[in-house]
């Protein structure tokens, strides 16, 4: 007798072969693909000003960053913070070493930030008065989440790195479950049709995004759960 196909999960973002993500929802019994259902297009980008931190929201963040951008980034020795593990990844891959990586929650994420920055003023012999600039490599459309959790206890600076394309005619494939990893493509997989049996969701923005366009059958897996 033949083995029972696994059923399909689709994640709204590309998944490497061995990525956790990946791992943590084979071991959940499923058949895992992934695709994003944007383009991404790089934006005229203004000079770099010096800054204490910068900070990676995406990968996609560094990966369309201006070379003379991440050039400046090296020369200088800035350091990097990013949201998450797939960005530190990014991060590596064009040669520059993270400082901080968070796990991809933001408010999490934005906690563990001012922590190390605290730690990092402490070191250099600086005052608690001492606000650090940080610069945040964003998406045209991003919500600034980080940026807006970390409040005053940064001077925030903001540099719009890409933009995202909607890709014309794209569809959900064939699938049993979906994973949706941020409010713009939970919108552009509803915008599709009926959501699939079962749902889920990265964190709590994207939850309440789904909240807003009628949806209340869902769980919430963030990247916690994958990255433990």
């Amino acid at each position: 007798m033949s083995e029972a196909r696994r059923p399909r999960l689709f994640v709204t973002r590309a998944v490497a072969p061995g990525a956790p993500l990946r791992r943590y929802f084979e071991a959940r019994g499923y058949e895992v693909s992934g695709e994003s259902p944007f383009g991404f297009r790089a934006l005229a980008q203004a000079a770099m000003p010096h800054t204490d931190w910068v900070f990676a929201y995406a990968a996609k963040g560094l990966q369309l960053l201006d070379a003379r951008h991440r050039d400046a980034l090296r020369e200088r020795g800035t350091p990097v913070a990013v949201m998450g593990p797939g960005t530190a990844a990014a991060c590596e891959g064009l040669g520059l070493q993270p400082s901080y990586v968070g796990n991809g929650v933001p408010a999490d994420v934005a906690q563990g930030f001012a922590e190390r920055l605290s730690m990092g003023q402490q070191a250099a012999g600086g005052s608690h008065g001492d606000v650090p600039r940080v610069l945040f490599l964003h998406a045209a459309e991003s919500m600034h989440s980080v940026e807006r959790a970390l409040g005053e206890r940064i001077e925030p600076l903001r540099l719009a790195v890409y933009e995202r394309l909607e890709r014309d005619g794209w569809r959900l494939p064939p699938c049993e479950a979906v994973m949706l990893t941020s409010p713009s493509a939970a919108r552009a997989v509803v915008a599709t049709g009926t959501l699939p049996a079962r749902v889920f969701c990265i964190g709590n923005t994207t939850a309440q995004a789904l909240r807003d366009l009628g949806y209340v059958d869902f769980e919430i897996v963030t990247p916690t759960a994958w990255h433990h």
